[in-house]
């Protein structure tokens, strides 16, 4: 049998529980969902206009799919992102409120 290795140790510990980046990795994850769900909006409803030349059932089911993510995206990543960026903000606060160290 091999050697068993301590289940817990000080550094693992602080690696595990350091959340003195987290505000950082939420507030960056929170401007890329909102860029990419607005660039998304944006280039997604000018993507409509190249269905028009499509006639029949299956532009009309195309056309009813696309709205829907739009409408998901609209609904979902934009807010998420907003509240995302306004959490990073917060935690921030919070840390420098107890006097979170910086690493």
């Amino acid at each position: 049998m091999s050697e068993m290795q301590p289940l817990h140790n000080d550094e693992e510990e602080d690696a595990v529980y350091d959340t003195s980046r987290a505000p950082k990795r939420v507030l960056i994850a929170g401007i890329v969902l909102t860029a990419l769900g607005a660039a998304f909006l944006l280039v997604g409803y000018s993507g409509l206009s190249l269905l028009g030349p499509l006639n029949g059932p299956a532009s009309g089911a195309i056309l009813g799919l696309w709205q829907l993510v739009l409408s998901l995206i609209q609904l979902l990543a934009i807010p998420l992102g907003v509240g995302l960026i306004s959490a990073a903000i917060v935690m921030r606060y919070v840390q420098r409120l107890f006097g979170a160290s910086e690493r």
